[in-house]
């Protein structure tokens, strides 16, 4: 395997614009202008600017991403405002302009999802980036990719927004913070301790603490066994006594609930905070830890659906890949759990007993959400018509 950083003329980028297509646009949909289906190919105006990374393998492109640097461009006019604002940028421009790059487009094929190819681009970025100079490199992901990031070395440092297109969570990778490296066994510390600079506290390291050192983990956590603990009996509660009793976890132990979640993280969100809405197209359901959630429709004869500890959302989107129907907001201080589409396939190969238990539980909960849906249409039209004679 080659890893390739090239500027977006190579032939080689040409080959990740294609794999970009065939993620983004083929297999997950995304509805973007800048998607070309008639030449499959993923290609925007930060391209121009962009370090694109490539991973060749027999001679075709199988994992990619890419940074671009503030001292290439400004980031203030020529990012995407909202991209500006979720990532707070502008902060981070007045105390370390020139020391920032922001990386997005990550793909990886299909069939080599969970090989090295990730972890090599990544290797590969970080190396670049000790040598340039770069200092933060910003990014943001999907609920599902959290525990992904998180084994690199990425902090979750602001609260998750959902917005047009799915819920994404905004992270940082603090190139010198050593000990953070090192505390979440990250790959990347190897290259650290090769060029031995994990002896030296960067002022980087130091400012990035004052700022947001007390905000870490406020929005996303990592499980541990006193969650795992507080899942394993959730039953489904909430306000709605049709879908009472529906625990997805129902009759498992707390290893195969360790084996569900996987290396993901839970989430937090503070009252009034948007989890989903109408429109998105992600691949995850969420389980209510603590809290509650509010689900509405735009719709405005269907009744509103409060959600207590225990009850899924999502879960439909999730197993379809359909668009969400509905807006879901948190009621409360309310903490998350995430279940993802890729995380049932992985689960369907190498835990096919745990999977049967959790698409049963999920379809005795979706079973009773239909009867809800059918006991509210009766009561619209006065009961079901009888059969003709």
């Amino acid at each position: 395997m080659k890893i390739i950083c090239c500027d977006a003329s190579a032939e080689a980028a040409q080959q990740a614009f294609r794999l970009r297509y065939k993620v983004f646009g083929s297999e997950l949909n995304f509805q973007d202008p800048d998607i070309n289906a008639a030449d499959g190919t993923y290609i925007d105006e930060l391209d121009k600017h962009a370090r694109i990374y490539v991973a060749i393998k027999d001679g075709e492109a199988i994992a990619t991403a890419r940074a671009i640097y503030d001292r290439d461009l400004d980031f203030a006019t020529s990012l995407p405002p909202f991209l500006v604002e979720l990532l707070n940028l502008e902060k981070f421009t007045r105390a370390h302009s020139g020391s920032l790059a922001v990386s997005t487009k990550f793909a990886i094929a299909p069939d080599h999802r969970g090989s090295l190819a990730a972890h090599l681009i990544t290797a590969k970025m970080f190396s670049d980036f000790l040598d340039d100079g770069i200092q933060f490199l910003f990014s943001m992901c999907a609920p599902y990719l959290l525990g992904f990031y998180s084994q690199l070395g990425f902090q979750a440092y602001s609260r998750s927004i959902s917005d047009s297109v799915g819920l994404v969570t905004p992270i940082v990778l603090v190139t010198h913070d050593w000990e953070h490296l090192k505390k979440s066994r990250s790959p990347l510390h190897k290259q650290i301790a090769k060029r031995n600079l994990q002896e030296n506290e960067h002022p980087s390291v130091r400012w990035f603490h004052e700022e947001y050192g007390s905000l870490l983990g406020t929005f996303v956590t990592s499980y541990d066994d006193r969650v795992l603990e507080k899942i394993s009996p959730l039953a489904g509660g909430g306000s709605e006594p049709a879908l009472q009793d529906v625990g997805i976890f129902h009759a498992m132990t707390q290893d195969d609930v360790r084996k569900v979640i996987g290396s993901g993280k839970l989430l937090k969100f503070a009252k009034g905070d948007a989890v989903i809405q109408t429109g998105n197209a992600t691949d995850e359901m969420f389980v209510v830890v603590e809290g509650g959630i509010e689900v509405s429709f735009r719709n405005a004869t269907l009744p509103t659906i409060q959600m207590g500890p225990g009850q899924v959302f999502g879960e439909i989107a999730m197993l379809s890949r359909t668009a969400r129907t509905a807006d879901c907001v948190a009621t409360a201080d309310t903490q998350l759990a995430i279940v993802s589409r890729q995380n049932l396939e992985r689960l369907m190969k190498v835990e096919p007993e745990v999977c049967s238990r959790l698409l049963y539980n999920l379809s005795r909960g979706l079973s009773r959400k239909l009867i809800r849906t059918n006991e509210y249409m009766k009561t619209l039209v006065g009961g079901w018509p009888k059969p003709p004679n």
